[in-house]
């Protein structure tokens, strides 16, 4: 959407419109021209996204929602203008504005971590209003990478817990990611190479070509924490024996259903488990803090 030019894009949707419109008086039944607009960022070129919805509306079209991200609505005077538009014309279906946003992480060390340039006062200014607005949000968040450790989890629980708490409608977390994927030309993957932490890229499979070994390629399913524990506790494909022990299924599913008490229960119950476990480990300590951070 953002490199097609914005006639084109009219036509596509006056053309989809006549069909749909064709389709349904054959099938005698009312006409829904209803669209999501999702793998992009419009509202980092806001020029631009005005003159698409403006477009949308003329042809007719609902949105059901947009995906966006913490960079696009972190302009506060540009976001009041987006959700003002939102919230006064009939652009969403049944006038229910609702937005996909590429949150990913709620700690600033972790937004550091990952390369996003927000922080916990800019989420809590948009989520602030999100609400004030009347907006539904809903944001993906990737719950671990492979420097994880728990305490890092339990804080961005506690955190997601206060903002449930206080945005109650309108505040929803996607946990669409146990852990993060570092694709293999991305810099993280590079950056995991360079800090021997191959054993913490579980890969899918690796692409071989027969005699040309240089041109293998490592097909990555995602990175995995130091922790077997943590790791079993987001990720439900983990492979290891700790997932005999832990439901990943479960803590995202409390985690989606927004009952984040219920998840640091299951948290604390955890990390109680690998205490027992490693009764002579150094990460002993950091474990047993995070546990009384719960408690």
């Amino acid at each position: 959407v953002r490199l097609t030019k914005t006639e084109a894009v009219r036509k596509d949707l006056e053309s989809a419109s006549r069909v749909l419109n064709s389709i349904a008086q054959k099938e005698n039944r009312p006409i829904k021209l209803y669209l999501n607009l999702n793998d992009d960022d419009l509202f980092q070129f806001p020029e631009r996204a005005f003159e698409l919805l403006g477009i949308l509306k003329e042809t007719g079209f609902k949105i059901w929602g947009i995906q966006t991200s913490l960079e696009g609505l972190s302009d506060q005077v540009l976001r009041n203008e987006i959700f003002d538009l939102f919230t006064t014309e009939a652009l969403f279906v049944e006038n229910r504005v609702l937005l996909w946003i590429g949150t990913d992480t709620f700690i600033d060390e972790r937004l550091k971590r990952l390369g996003k340039s927000g922080n916990q006062e800019l989420i809590t200014q948009i989520v602030d209003d999100i609400d004030r607005f009347g907006i539904k949000g809903y944001h993906y968040w990737i719950l671990t990478d492979a420097d994880s450790r728990w305490p890092e989890l339990v804080r961005e629980l506690i955190y997601l817990s206060m903002l449930k708490e206080g945005y109650h409608g309108s505040f929803h977390v996607l946990p669409n990611a146990g852990s993060l994927v570092p694709y293999t030309g991305a810099p993280v993957y590079r950056r995991r190479l360079k800090n021997q932490q191959t054993d913490q890229i579980v890969l899918n499979r690796l692409l071989k070509f027969p005699g040309l070994p240089e041109f293998d390629y490592p097909i990555v399913a995602h990175e995995r924490p130091s922790s077997s524990y943590l790791y079993a506790s987001v990720e439900p494909r983990a492979n290891v024996p700790e997932s005999l022990l832990v439901n990943a299924r479960e803590l995202l599913d409390c985690i989606r259903e927004g009952q984040f008490a219920d998840a640091l229960g299951l948290v604390l119950r955890i990390i109680s488990c690998e205490l027992r476990d490693i009764p002579d480990h150094p990460e002993i300590v950091e474990l047993a803090a995070a546990r009384d951070c719960i408690i």
